[in-house]
């Protein structure tokens, strides 16, 4: 008989950030870096960024990301931001195409302090036609114990 083990005890999800829907060349969303919250990951040895997103693109349009973290041991004093992924594509279509879907980045969080948080840029590649509403999630993984709330 197997034995099941609930791995769903293991895992936190947390908010990052709510991106409202913007048009490609938006001078407020496009190609701008945002932060995200801060997400403490004390007990937890890696991750996962999830970007849900809700995009419309023109024919060989991109919906492209650039991603960098920092962390703290303090949640006060802050490392220099490294980039873990610049100009990478989350989306294109050989055809004008609306879609809904994720994308997802793994983290390994050992060389990381206590606390993380995220700078990411969005970019559509289309001027003025192409639309885009975005949600991030982290995901904390591989807890052997669950820390104290």
């Amino acid at each position: 008989m197997p034995i099941y083990k609930d791995d769903g005890k293991s895992v936190k999800s947390e908010y990052l950030l709510n991106i409202p829907q913007w048009t490609a060349g938006s001078t407020t969303t496009d190609g701008i870096s945002q932060t995200t919250s801060v997400v403490d990951v004390l007990g937890y040895r890696s991750g996962k960024v999830v970007m849900a997103y809700d995009t419309t693109l023109s024919s060989t349009k991109k919906l492209n990301y650039t991603l960098s973290i920092q962390d703290s041991a303090n949640n006060s004093d802050w490392n220099t931001a490294v980039v873990l992924a610049s100009g990478l594509t989350i989306a294109t279509y050989s055809t004008t195409t609306a879609v809904k879907d994720t994308y997802e980045v793994d983290l390994n969080l050992e060389p990381y302090g206590r606390y993380i948080k995220f700078d990411f840029t969005p970019d559509l590649t289309a001027d003025d036609t192409d639309t885009c509403a975005m949600n991030l999630t982290f995901l904390k993984l591989g807890a052997s114990a669950l820390p104290a709330l």
